[in-house]
């Protein structure tokens, strides 16, 4: 009982021993606390408004960048693509209003509601990477 009471008195003096203390840093203003501590975050978010992943770089958050940067590449890349698959079914669909049945769906989609179906499809792709 005393080994353990022993124990459980000694662990306490520990956690109050080493934890930190704030209240040197928390008695300064708060402009000066800033200046002190300057990775604050409300720089960096001002960093990362103005050009995207600045901010890490501030907080030198360095392998952040190709998450952000890899991000952003897909996006532009779905964007376009889904553009341009849009863009293909509108052709067609406006060829065959012209009764011009030479298009590259001819064999394969016989209805134009169907051609209006894929660039709806293609369409809603394209706004949601967009987002």
């Amino acid at each position: 009982m005393t080994n353990r009471l022993f124990i459980l008195f000694f662990f306490f003096l520990l956690s109050h021993c080493y934890s930190q203390d704030r209240s040197a840093l928390d008695s300064l203003p708060r402009k000066i606390r800033i200046k002190k501590d300057y990775l604050t975050p409300s720089r960096a978010a001002f960093y990362s408004a103005v050009v995207p992943g600045l901010g890490q770089i501030h907080t030198r958050r360095y392998w952040t960048l190709p998450l952000i940067y890899g991000g952003l590449a897909t996006s532009v890349y779905v964007y376009l693509e889904q553009r341009d698959a849009m863009m293909v079914y509108r052709n067609a669909y406006k060829q065959r209003i012209r009764n011009d049945f030479s298009d590259r769906y001819a064999n394969r989609i016989p209805l134009n509601s169907q051609l209006l179906k894929g660039m709806e499809f293609h369409r809603r792709n394209r706004d949601f990477s967009m987002m």
